[in-house]
């Protein structure tokens, strides 16, 4: 909940649209946002949806999960560094 709580405020948006993207009402998710009621993985998904996100960087906001199996051997990665 609190990652959730870290998303809307860095994508500045409200607690109505975050309940569209869970398709509850408002009330409910606020109920959801102050642990009165749990969020259902189905919801959890569909708010990943909403905000064009893998389910899991939800668990792992602000960071991003990386499957190191995804990454290739030869694969070269970047690195700049600022004074």
């Amino acid at each position: 909940v609190e990652n959730l709580r870290k998303i809307m405020r860095d994508r500045g948006l409200i607690q109505a649209t975050m309940a569209q993207y869970a398709q509850t009402t408002p009330s409910q998710f606020s109920k959801i946002l102050n642990g009165s009621v749990q969020i259902s993985i189905w919801q959890l998904s569909n708010i990943a949806t909403g905000l064009s996100m893998d389910i899991i960087d939800l668990f792992t906001y602000p960071k991003r999960y990386v499957d190191l199996d995804s990454i290739r051997e030869g694969s070269s990665i970047s690195f700049h560094l600022r004074r």
